[in-house]
């Protein structure tokens, strides 16, 4: 895994969600739609949720593009003198330093001899080299220097401060999924929150649907869940402060901590009302509602992410990339050439991105 052990609770807790609620949707609703109604409905839903947990696997154990580090200096650096030249130096002999050939009739022809570098021998571009002319002119779509791996990273390549390292294609680093999304990740992880949304969105419409119609015929959940005020207050308290007052990135842990028992005072809310009806589990509409109430969270997270990377891959660029244009670009016309395309382009990037393959890894033994 490449993504560091730096978000391995919340890893490890977007992975137990995702798995939980799946699991609690085939042992409620799927197990009434099995007896009641069909059983494709479950099946349905088992496709959709296997293949979310399928591709945030693969983006949370792929290598998003980690560029390994070199030993290439900075070009400023110079080289250590070595003893013999210090010696040399003590004996009134110079060093290799700058050495000029003048030719008083013509100063046209005085040449300079560039100090060493710490590289050696070799070649190292000291300016920018540009990605290609139909780019911005802008520092992402150049060849840079990274002063922490010591490499020269290629165009639209960036460090990652949470990864600590360089990444191919870099788009942003998620702290849910545990890695960075990269060119060896974008497509997973796009395909991740797009059956997740669609899966989410299939589990709140066959609750309500499984709502209306037990729902009718139970009226009597209404007194039990209002018996359970301590818990719906107590627990709405809990995730109001971890949203809104639980805000630095150091208290990222007790902001989710703090976040879950706030949900799970709320489910024992659910759950003890619920008891109180005598009435098959699967039947019963408070379990019902208790699953709508946990899957909600997920379905408005997913489907707002996913419409937001959506909307990047169809304008062929990363979210790293619309930042940097949005920064160091100052002409309003430049940007909306970039950004509003043709109906076209936006089918024909969308086809690039999805008939794209996924590049090898230059990290050895690193799926």
């Amino acid at each position: 895994m490449t993504g560091g052990d730096n978000d391995m609770f919340t890893r490890i807790i977007t992975f137990a969600s995702i798995v939980g609620l799946a699991c609690f949707y085939f042992a409620t609703l799927g197990v009434f739609y099995g007896k009641e109604v069909s059983p494709a409905v479950p099946c349905v839903g088992f496709v959709l949720m296997g293949s979310c947990i399928y591709f945030v696997l693969q983006t949370m154990f792929s290598d998003p593009g980690v560029i390994p580090r070199g030993d290439v200096f900075p070009p400023t650096t110079f080289i250590e003198p070595h003893k013999e030249e210090i010696e040399a130096q003590q004996n009134n002999a110079q060093l290799p330093q700058q050495s000029e050939t003048v030719n008083p009739s013509n100063p046209t022809e005085n040449k300079t001899t560039p100090l060493p570098t710490a590289q050696g021998n070799q070649d190292v571009e000291a300016a920018p080299k540009k990605d290609n002319s139909d780019k911005p002119d802008i520092a992402l779509y150049t060849t840079r220097y990274c002063g922490t791996c010591r490499i020269w990273r290629p165009p639209k390549a960036s460090h990652c401060a949470q990864c600590d390292n360089c990444v191919k294609g870099y788009d942003h680093h998620c702290n849910f999924v545990g890695n960075c999304v990269g060119e060896r990740t974008l497509k997973s992880f796009n395909l991740f929150l797009f059956f997740g949304s669609v899966g989410c969105t299939y589990g709140l419409i066959t609750a309500m649907v499984a709502l209306g119609l037990n729902f009718g015929h139970n009226t009597e959940i209404g007194d039990p869940l209002t018996h359970q005020l301590g818990f719906w207050i107590s627990g709405g308290s809990c995730v109001l402060v971890a949203i809104f007052l639980i805000n630095p990135s150091h208290l990222k842990h007790i902001k989710y901590t703090v976040m879950v028992i706030g949900f799970i005072l709320i489910a024992i809310g659910f759950i003890r009302a619920a008891a109180e009806i005598n009435l098959p589990y699967y039947k019963n509409p408070g379990i019902i509602i208790l699953f709508m109430f946990c899957d909600l969270p997920f379905c408005a997270w997913l489907i707002g992410t996913f419409v937001a990377n959506f909307s990047n891959a169809i304008r062929g660029h990363t979210l790293k990339e619309k930042v940097a244009i949005q920064r160091e670009i100052k002409d309003a016309e430049a940007k909306d050439k970039l950004f509003k395309l043709t109906t076209k382009q936006k089918w024909l990037n969308l086809k690039d991105f999805c008939l794209r393959r996924k590049p090898e890894s230059e990290i050895e033994g690193v799926w």
